[in-house]
Parts: C-alpha cells; structure tokens; sequence
C-alpha cells in the first residue's frame, strides 16, 4: 500500500505573507537556479542574481525550493514469522546561505506498508515475503520569507546597476527507512533534483529618495500625470519644460511630442476613404415594410493563402420590428470570406428582429475572435422601396487599421474598435455636405446621423452651420441618441424652402431654376452626454438622403480634418474610460 503525505505548503499570497498593502508592492522580479536529478547523497549549488537597489527600496526576500526525488524501495521478511513491513522511501534536501547556516528544507517522502509471510527462502525481494517498488516519486514545495529587519535582505543585495550574484549550497541526502521485522532487509535507490527560485519584492523608488513612488503619488510629493503609477519626475519630458512627454500633444503618435517632433503631423490630418480597410460602417439599414436594404462586403485579397478572413457584422439595433425603442442594442455574426470572396446581406432576413439601425463588420481572428488588422475589406449599400419606386446606393465608410496583416488591433485590451489612430482611422473632425435642397412638399429630405463617441449611454448635441445660396451662415443645433434619421425640416426650419426665400439670397442660383432655393452645411459634434459623463467635441457622421418626388439620392460626405475620440461601441454610462 502507498500513501503521498502532503508535505507541500502552497506559496501564501506574496502581499498577505509579507504584511504589506497591495499599493505598496508595486514590483517584483525573480532569479531561478537547479540542480539536475542526480544519485544522492550529493552537495553542490546554485547561483541567483542579487537584488539591484536601482530598481527601488526591497520589502522582501522569498526563497522558495521545489524538491523532488525518485527511486526504487524492496524489502524482504527473513523472519520465522509474519510481519507488517513499512518503508518510507524519503530524501532530504537544503538550501544554505553561504556560510552554511539552514535557509529551509523539504522532505519528498512516500510510505509503503505491506503484509509479509515468513521468508519464503529466497531473497529476492518478491515472493509472499518480499516485495520491490520501482518508480516512487514525490515533489515538495516549501518556502522561506524574508522581511525586515531580517539581515538577509542586506545579503541577497548587491550593488546598484550591477548587483552581482549569490551562490547557494544545496544538498541532498537519502533517508529512506523500514521497519516491522527483526530480520529485515532493505534496499534503495535514490536520485533528486532541486529547482531554487528567490524572489525580491520591492516599492519602485525612482527618485530614489527612500520613499515608495506610489506613496510619493498619494501624498501629493510626486505628479503622476498619465495616471502609471511613475512618477512625473522619473519619465522623459524632451523639451524640459515640467510636462512629461506621455501628456503632450502627439498627433502621429510615435511617442515624441509634437515639440520635440521633427515632423510632426500636418495641423490637419485627411484620410482616403476609397481604399481597402478592416472596418466597414454601413450608416443605415431599414427593414420597415415595403424597404430592402443589401449590404456587400468583399474581400479583395486573393491570395490563396494568406487571403481567408473571419469576419463579424454587428448590427446596431436603434427600432425594433414594431418601432419600439431598442437603445441601439447589439445583434451580431460572424461569417468567412474565402480568398477574393464577396457576400451580400439582404439585412430584413438577416437580421428581422431590428427595424432601423446602422452596421458595421470587421476583421477577426479566426482562432481567438480577436478583431484584427486586414486592410482589405470594402463595402456598398443598396436600397429600394418598390412601393415608393425609389433606389439608391452608398458606399461603406472604410477604416483602415495599424498594422501588419494578422495583427490584434485591440490595443487597450478593452473590447471596443477605437476609431483613435492606434486602432484605426480616426473619425472626422468635422462633416461637409456640398448641397442640400429647400424643402417643400416636393423635397422632403432626411439626414442620417451616428453618434461614434460616447456609446449606448450617451445622447450627442451636433452643431449645424447652414448656408444659403449667398454664403449667409444660419446656425443650429440638434439633439439625437445613439442614430437618428430626422427630416431636415425637423432639425430647424433654417433648410426650408420659405425660410431661405426670406434670407438675403442668390437670385441667380439655383441656376436654371432660380425658383428653388440650396445651400451647404457644415455638421460637428458638440457635446455627448450620459447621466454621469460629458464629452466635448464628440465625433459623428452624417448622411444626407435627398428625397424628391419619387426620387432619391445620397452619398457619403466630404471630411475636415479627422479627431481620435470616436469608438465603436461602448455601453457603461462613462463611455469609452481610455478615452477620457
């Protein structure tokens, strides 16, 4: 019979153990040596690199030991009777400091017991009096910890910058014993092997001046301005002037302040949105009764290789199918796009549980559903109401993403696509739309609008400059949650056709048809609020869908600049925190 004696004590939390609070133990580093399993009994030793004082003030020393032994234990009863025989097959292996005094120990040991006849006349180690054990093993674990004013954390320190190294004596003995008969004989082979690990557990201290930077931080000594836990007076600031590099403007974010930057970006930045990306935003489907929409999604990478993606279309639910609100809720799947592949969504059967809304798809590991970079995605919309006789087509805005072909795009590890400039293409800074209609009871046109800051929690305030045919700016503003296509007229009465007629107006256009009044509009973001936050400038989009009679027409905006607030899709009440 075997029995294993739990002999391992499992490494306490390493905070909890030392007695200190966890804003304390800001860094912890680990050095590991062994001795090879080898036929004890043996000396020999292992050498740990010290602590370097540069990395900051030690708080504590964990020496742990991973013992382990493995061999053969036999017995044979040569008594005249009977007996119970036990062995326990066990080994004893030290760790010392270098003066040879005991750090700690442990014992793997495994016990047998067994009934043995009287000898059966042979000594063999088998038969009804004997019996052999081969391939016993045990793993023990234990652990010293050091903590002032212990000295050895003075002995396991060296140096700053070039701490140098401590060597260890280990040994192993064999201790294997038997019992149960006066005439008993044993015999054992035994090998072990030591794994010794010491971890030094320390307060960064960068400013070296014996005070722990994150008890700097919390009593006001030091400024942590980028909120990672370093103090300000630790990190790079380029042009010396009291503002760390990490919180100054970096508009190509390359990590060099726009100051110290020899080219820094352009004061406004445009992106090319009819090339290939690995986000697609559709800025609208309608399933209402009567409407078809069809969203395609093509991949143009034909590599037979490499040229496979997953790809996921979220669809962003603002009506249900009755008009219920539905708070701009998620529906999502995922589907391949093979080599050169192309799909196209009749959005009423793929998604009828959601009325109205918006989608957009992306790129995604196929293994970890990771989305990814694949810039090699494009995408159409196709509208058409056959009872109204209207049709129409648009474009999907493309978001190129950062980085090689494969690459995670989800830097901040939060979930979100990031419309930023790390993740991808930042959203516009500001939205130009080169024409719009006064409306009447012929024009009776609509604009689509996205909010892309915030999130699900948040309603967004866009502000309106509109202009009439003679460059005379009326000003406005709007309110909408999450996506709204309101009639222009509903957003203010400046787009009408009477209101424009009364305005200072270019008699001479619309040419040929001065009759009818035009102007442009220029659409930002104001504000984005919830009930616990605000977001100044938030980014949106915008689609004007211009209605006449029984014809349509639409296309996608012209951009000002780009802005690195925009995030698809947050839900909490502070929206998108790395932003903020």
């Amino acid at each position: 019979m075997l029995s294993n004696p739990i002999h391992a004590r499992v490494l306490p939390a390493l905070f909890a153990t030392l007695g200190f609070g966890a804003t304390a133990l800001a860094g912890q580093v680990s050095f590991q040596g062994n001795v090879p399993l080898t036929t004890t009994n043996w000396q020999q030793s292992v050498s740990l690199t010290k602590f370097d004082p540069a990395l900051g003030d030690l708080l504590g020393v964990v020496v742990s030991l991973e013992a382990h032994n493995e061999g053969t234990a036999a017995f044979e009863n040569q008594d005249a009777a009977s007996a119970t025989v036990t062995m326990t097959f066990s080994t004893r292996i030290e760790v010392l400091r270098p003066d040879n005094s005991l750090i700690l120990f442990a014992q793997p040991s495994v016990n047998t017991s067994d009934d043995a006849t009287a000898f059966d006349g042979v000594l063999d180690f088998a038969g009804p009096s004997g019996r052999a054990y081969n391939n016993l093993s045990q793993t023990v674990n234990q652990a010293y910890n050091a903590v002032p004013p212990s000295p050895d954390l003075a002995l396991f320190t060296g140096p700053a910058g070039n701490p140098g190294t401590i060597t260890l004596p280990v040994t192993a003995v064999g201790l294997s014993t038997g019992t149960g008969a006066g005439n008993l004989t044993l015999a054992f082979t035994s090998q072990a092997s030591a794994v010794v690990t010491v971890q030094y557990l320390y307060a960064p201290d960068c400013n070296n001046n014996d005070v722990p930077d994150d008890q700097d931080i919390q009593t006001g000594t030091s400024a942590d301005c980028d909120s990672n836990e370093v103090p300000d007076e630790c990190q790079p600031d380029c042009n010396l002037d009291g503002t760390i590099d990490a919180c100054e403007a970096d508009c190509d974010h390359d990590g060099t302040p726009d100051e110290c930057d020899k080219t820094p970006c352009p004061e406004c930045r445009e992106i090319n949105r009819q090339t290939p990306g690995s986000l697609l935003l559709f800025p609208e489907f309608d399933n209402r009764r009567g409407q078809v929409t069809l969203f395609t999604v093509t991949n143009t990478n034909c590599d037979s290789v490499e040229g496979s993606v997953w790809v996921e279309f979220v669809y962003i639910g603002r009506f249900g199918p009755n008009g219920q609100e539905l708070n701009c809720t998620e529906f999502n799947r995922t589907r391949q796009l093979t080599p050169c592949d192309t799909i196209t969504l009749w959005t009423t059967a793929d998604n009828p549980n959601q009325r109205q809304g918006y989608m957009y798809a992306f790129a995604k590991d196929a293994q970890t559903g990771a989305a990814i970079s694949f810039n090699h995605l494009i995408g159409e919309s196709f509208f058409l109401s056959p009872t109204d006789a209207l049709d129409d087509g648009l474009s999907a805005l493309v978001f190129k993403a950062f980085g090689a072909d494969g690459t995670p795009t989800d830097t901040d590890d939060d979930g979100i696509r990031d419309l930023d400039g790390r993740e991808y293409d930042e959203a516009p800074a500001e939205l130009l739309i080169p024409r719009f209609l006064g409306q009447d009871d012929v024009f009776d046109s609509r604009l689509i609008l996205i909010g892309l800051s915030g999130g699900t929690a948040f309603t967004t305030t866009v502000s309106f400059l509109i202009y009439n045919d003679n460059e005379e700016p009326t000003s406005a503003e709007y309110q909408f949650f999450c996506w709204e296509d309101p009639r222009l007229v509903d957003i203010n009465q400046a787009f009408a056709q009477d209101y424009l007629v009364s305005t200072t107006h270019d008699v001479d256009e619309i040419a040929g048809a001065s009759y009818h009044e035009s102007g442009w509009i220029r659409v930002n973001g104001k504000v984005a609020q919830s009930s616990q936050a605000e977001i100044a400038d938030p980014a949106v989009y915008a689609v004007l869908v211009e209605r006449a009679g029984s014809y349509s027409v639409a296309d996608l905006p012209w951009e000002l600049c780009t802005q690195a607030n925009g995030d698809l899709l947050p839900v909490g009440l502070f929206g998108d925190t790395d932003d903020n």
